[in-house]
C-alpha cells in the first residue's frame, strides 16, 4: 500500500513537470477570473488491492494453515463528474461531484481449520483453489483539484471524499475439505463427494452473502494531465454579434463558451474501502454457496479484510464558459463590437493572397478565437470585442507573421493590411559535366541558424531535378555535394530563389581537383569532423572497382599570412593528415603521396579574407 501511495505523489509531481516542459506557447496572462461548468465523462481500467495475503489465518485445531496468496487482476471502470471551475492567470480550482462504477477481480489460494468436537473429536482442513472474486462498487463523491495551464497543456492535483452507494462479489473456484483425528493427528478422510468440486456463490441461499458492506467514508488521492483542445475544436465567432436580450445582465451563450479537453487521470484509495460480506459468514461444504473470501477470511484473521482500488484512464471534459457581466456605456446599452477588415497581400507584389489562413487569440483569458480560419481573395471581416487580440497569418508559400490590434473603439471599424513575404524556391538540376546525362545525387543545404542541413535528392530517371522551399530569409545557403566518381561541388549562394544548373566533373587520371568540405583547426593540422563527408566521398572513390588501382597525391596550399616556412610546414602537415585518414580507413598507403606547396601558388588574391579562404586548399592529382 505505501508503495502505491509514493507512486500517486510521484505521478502528481510529473504531471507539474510535464505540463511546464511541454508548455510551447509564450504566455499572457489573463487578467480577468473565468469561471466554467464542467461535464466530464471518463473510462478506464480499475485494480483493487487488499491485505488478505498480509493476514495470518489460523484455526482452533492442532494444525495451522497461515497463508492465503493473493493475485488482484483488476477489470474496467466508469465515472461521470460534474464540476465547477474557476480559473485565473495560469491557476486552475476545480471541485464538484463524481460518480464512479468500478468492477474488478482478484484471485486466491487459501486454507482454514475449523474443529468439531461434538460428536467428532475432528478437525477439517478447508482448502481452496484458485479462487476468484469479482467485486462491483458504486460511489459518489466530492472531488477538490487544484492546478494549473501552460498554453494548451494542463495538469490537476487533489484529493477526493467518496461514499459508497452499494457493493457486491460473486466468486467461483475449486475446494477440497480434509478430515483430521484431534488426538492422534492423522488423516481420517478427503469428502470428494460433498467437500470437492465447483461451488458458485452468486445469489446462494443466504442471499446476504453477496453484498459488500461500505466505509461510510473513503479518500482518494487524485491526478490528472491533458491537453486543452481549443486549438483544433473551438467553434468559429459568428460575423454577427449575437443579440443581448432586454434587461440581461450577462451576454448570450454562444457555442463560443463552449471549450473541450482531454486528459490522462488516475485516482488511489489512500483510505480504504471495508470489503466484508454483509450477514454471518457461513460454509456449507455440501451445497454449493459458501460466504465471500473476505468473510472467511475476516472470520479467521486478526485484522479486518480491505481494499484499496486503483482507476485510471482517459477523461473527456466539455466546459461551458459562464458568459461575462454586460458592460455598460453611460446610456445603460451594451457595448457594441469593433469591426475590422483585414486584407492579407503579397509583400514584394502588394496583390491579395488567393488563399490564407488566420489564428486570433484573445489575449485576456488566453483563448482561441478563431484557429486555421481560412482568408479568400486576401480580405476578410472580423469582429472584436474591446479588449487585446493576437493575429496569426500563414500560407503554405509564405513565412507566416505574427501582428497585434487592440479594439479600443466601441461600434468602430479598423482596417488592418498584413504583408507576407514569399518564400524563396531553390531548385537544382544535377547533370554530368562532360556527356550532360542528369545525374541521382544527395543535394545538402546548409544554413549557420540549421542544426542539420537540409537533404534534397535528385534522381536521373526524374530529370536530375528537385526543389525545395527555404525558410532563412537572412544568411547565407551553402550547397554542397559529394558524389563518388566526381570531383566534390561546393557553392555559396548568391540568390535564394535562383536555380542552380549543377554540372559535375567525373574524377579522371591526371587531372586535380580541389577537395571541398575539407576543414582544419586554425594554424593546426588536426581535421575538424565536418570534413567527414569529404574524406569518406574520396575513400569510397579509391575502393570503387573501376578506380582500385588509381594513385593519387594530396597536395597542401597555405595562403600567405606568416612566414613562407611555417606555410611550407603546415601545408605538408595537412596533406599527410589527409594521407593517414585514408590509410587508417584501410586504403593501400603505396597509393597514396602528400605534398605540400605552401603559399607558393595561390589561386585568388591574398589582399581579402575570401581570396585568402580559396587559397587555404587541399588538392587531390590523380596519378594513374
Amino acid at each position: 500500500m505505501k508503495i502505491m501511495k509514493k507512486h500517486i505523489f510521484i505521478l502528481a509531481a510529473l504531471c507539474a513537470f510535464a505540463a511546464t516542459s511541454f508548455a510551447q506557447e509564450e504566455e499572457v496572462i489573463s487578467n480577468k477570473p473565468t469561471h466554467y461548468i464542467n461535464l466530464s465523462p471518463k473510462v478506464g481500467y480499475a485494480i483493487g488491492f487488499d491485505n488478505l495475503s498480509k493476514m495470518y489465518i489460523g484455526g482452533t485445531g492442532d494444525v495451522n494453515v497461515p497463508y492465503a496468496n493473493s493475485k488482484s487482476i483488476g477489470g474496467w471502470g466508469a465515472g461521470l463528474g460534474v464540476e465547477y471551475e474557476f480559473e485565473y492567470n495560469h491557476f486552475l480550482l476545480n471541485a464538484g461531484l463524481d460518480f464512479d462504477f468500478l468492477s474488478a477481480m482478484s484471485k486466491y489460494d487459501f486454507g482454514f481449520e475449523r474443529p468439531m468436537t461434538q460428536p467428532y473429536d475432528l478437525t477439517y482442513r478447508y482448502r481452496f483453489f484458485q479462487y476468484a472474486e469479482s467485486r462491483n462498487i458504486a460511489t459518489i463523491g466530492v472531488p477538490i483539484r487544484v492546478g494549473a495551464q501552460f498554453g494548451n497543456f494542463y495538469f490537476l492535483v487533489g484529493a477526493k471524499v467518496g461514499y459508497g452507494l452499494f457493493g457486491n462479489f460473486k466468486g467461483y473456484g475449486e475446494y477440497q475439505v480434509t478430515a483430521y483425528d484431534k488426538t492422534s493427528k492423522s488423516e481420517i478422510q478427503t469428502n470428494h463427494d460433498a467437500g470437492t468440486g465447483l461451488f458458485n456463490i452468486d445469489k446462494g441461499a443466504n442471499t446476504q452473502d453477496d453484498k459488500l458492506s461500505l466505509k461510510p467514508l473513503d479518500v482518494r488521492a487524485l491526478a490528472e494531465i491533458g491537453l486543452d483542445l481549443d486549438k483544433w475544436l473551438q467553434a468559429p465567432v459568428p460575423k454577427n454579434k449575437p443579440k443581448v436580450q432586454k434587461g440581461a445582465t450577462h451576454q448570450p451563450f454562444t457555442q463560443n463558451n463552449i471549450h473541450y479537453r482531454v486528459g490522462l487521470f488516475a485516482e488511489y484509495d489512500i483510505l480504504s474501502v471495508n470489503n466484508q460480506a454483509a450477514g454471518t459468514p457461513t460454509f456449507e461444504s455440501g451445497k454449493t454457496q459458501v460466504a465471500g473470501l473476505p468473510s472467511v477470511l475476516a472470520e479467521r484473521s486478526n485484522g479486518m479484510p480491505s481494499l484499496n482500488n486503483l482507476f485510471a484512464g482517459v477523461k473527456f471534459t466539455i466546459q461551458f464558459a459562464i458568459p461575462e457581466k454586460i458592460r455598460r456605456q453611460g446610456g445603460g446599452k451594451a457595448v457594441p463590437p469593433t469591426l475590422l477588415d483585414i486584407y492579407v497581400l503579397d509583400k514584394e507584389t502588394k496583390t491579395p493572397l488567393e488563399q490564407s489562413f488566420m489564428t486570433i487569440k484573445n489575449l485576456k483569458n488566453d483563448r482561441m478565437v478563431k484557429t486555421g480560419t481560412e482568408v479568400r481573395k486576401g480580405k476578410t471581416s472580423q469582429r472584436f470585442n474591446k479588449g487585446e487580440y493576437e493575429m496569426y497569418f500563414s500560407q503554405n508559400d509564405y513565412y507566416p507573421d505574427t501582428t497585434y490590434y487592440e479594439a479600443t473603439t466601441p461600434n468602430g471599424h479598423d482596417t488592418m493590411t498584413v504583408y507576407l513575404q514569399h518564400r524563396p524556391v531553390l531548385r537544382v538540376r544535377v547533370s554530368n559535366a562532360e556527356t550532360g546525362k542528369k545525374l541521382s545525387s544527395v543535394v545538402k543545404i546548409r544554413h549557420s541558424s540549421l542544426t542539420k542541413p537540409i537533404i534534397l535528392r535528385t534522381a536521373a530517371k526524374t530529370g536530375g531535378e528537385n526543389d525545395t522551399i527555404l525558410n532563412e530569409v537572412n544568411g547565407n545557403y551553402r550547397v554542397t555535394i559529394d558524389k563518388k566518381g566526381y570531383e566534390p561541388y561546393a557553392i555559396e549562394l548568391q540568390s535564394l530563389g535562383e536555380t542552380l544548373d549543377i554540372k559535375l566533373v567525373p574524377i579522371k587520371v591526371g587531372r586535380t581537383f580541389i577537395l571541398k568540405n575539407m576543414f582544419f583547426a586554425t594554424n593546426k593540422t588536426q581535421i575538424l569532423p565536418e570534413s567527414e563527408e569529404a574524406l569518406q566521398t574520396l575513400y569510397e572513390y579509391l575502393t570503387d572497382e573501376q578506380s582500385k588501382g588509381h594513385r593519387i597525391r594530396i597536395i597542401g596550399h597555405t595562403d600567405n599570412v606568416g612566414k613562407d616556412a611555417a606555410n611550407q610546414k603546415l601545408s605538408e602537415g595537412r596533406a599527410n593528415a589527409v594521407r593517414n585518414e585514408l590509410i587508417n580507413r584501410g586504403i593501400d598507403p603505396t597509393r597514396i603521396e602528400a605534398e605540400g606547396k605552401g603559399e607558393s601558388q595561390p589561386i585568388d588574391t591574398n589582399d581579402t579574407e575570401e581570396g585568402r579562404a580559396n587559397n587555404r586548399r587541399v588538392e587531390v592529382l590523380v596519378l594513374e
